[in-house]
């Protein structure tokens, strides 16, 4: 998520991708809402601002206090929440040919990452599920594999490693990428390239504070990183000490900030909209086994974040 510094909520990443308001079109957006009134509510959902940044800053400014409506209650239609975010935003402004290239390409590499969050959240179910089944006293089959790792079925030949996608299968990818967004395949690519380096640097194109190409240039004129030096050996001392951080690590230090700052900020709006919940309806309308795997889900969760938190204070030298 991102920060929700200025809005009082987490502002869904989508939805941060656009560009806000200029000084004067938000002063004539608040005057419009003083005369008139707030003739739209406010996009939330589980706790995040979906859509309306404008109207809520525009509300502040006017001094009228806004309304919000849950997204689900304003939309019934087939689309996830992504694409109506863009339906409503990208179809609806001036966009350039970069920012909506940027902001598609985004888009699908978040995508991307709330499928593989939604595949570990459901894996994680199923081992909590296959966790109570083994604590049951259920035997093992004959035949099955033991503690050790040794397979009762015979030897065969070893499994080829993954290999990574053929260029010519990239290069049908982003054709069908450019088709999809009505972009070119060129800037498909610099677009793929500027998203897997910087997504801050994608941000600003889609916002239109950067060029495309700018963004891109930026990346390949970046230090590659260096390999890590073997475990049993010492980096080798510097030459001399260095006058400030270079670009290249101030880049990783901020995009791991940005990556805290949005983690977090899903994780508290994921928590608020949990706790709104009401709870007995969900365990009434629940098998009493969804609520034990639920629960142990969330206690998981948080073990894990108490291990963050304890790592976060050990690195300026503090204890819980």
């Amino acid at each position: 998520m991102s920060s929700a510094d200025g809005y009082g909520m987490p502002v869904h990443p989508v939805c941060d991708l656009f560009p806000l308001m200029d000084k004067d079109a938000l002063a004539g957006l608040a005057a419009d809402i003083r005369a008139n009134g707030l003739l739209h509510p406010i996009a939330v959902h589980e706790g995040q601002l979906v859509d309306g940044r404008n109207r809520l800053l525009a509300c502040r400014e006017a001094r009228v206090e806004p309304r919000f409506a849950e997204w689900s209650q304003i939309y019934q239609g087939p689309m996830p929440l992504a694409r109506w975010i863009w339906s409503v935003n990208g179809e609806r402004r001036h966009l350039t040919l970069d920012q909506v290239t940027a902001a598609q390409v985004a888009i699908k590499a978040w995508e991307e990452q709330e499928a593989a969050r939604q595949r570990q959240v459901e894996a994680g179910r199923q081992q909590a599920e296959r966790g109570k089944e083994g604590g049951r006293g259920r035997r093992k089959p004959l035949g099955s594999n033991s503690a050790q790792g040794v397979s009762a079925a015979p030897a065969g030949p070893a499994r080829p490693p993954h290999r990574r996608a053929k260029p010519e299968a990239s290069g049908r990818v982003r054709e069908r990428l450019a088709r999809e967004i009505g972009t070119t395949v060129h800037k498909v690519r610099q677009a793929l390239v500027v998203q897997n380096a910087d997504p801050g640097l994608l941000k600003q194109v889609a916002q239109g504070t950067l060029a495309l190409h700018e963004a891109a240039r930026r990346v390949k004129a970046a230090p590659a990183p260096q390999p890590p030096a073997p475990p049993d050996e010492l980096p080798p001392a510097p030459a001399a000490a260095p006058e400030g951080p270079s670009k290249r690590r101030q880049m990783i230090e901020n995009a791991a900030k940005r990556r805290m700052i949005d983690g977090l900020s899903h994780i508290q709006g994921a928590c608020r909209g949990l706790s709104r919940l009401n709870l007995s309806a969900v365990s009434n309308a629940c098998t009493a086994e969804e609520t034990r795997t639920w629960a142990a889900i969330a206690r998981s969760a948080a073990r894990d974040l108490r291990a963050v938190a304890s790592k976060l204070l050990a690195a300026i030298g503090e204890k819980e």
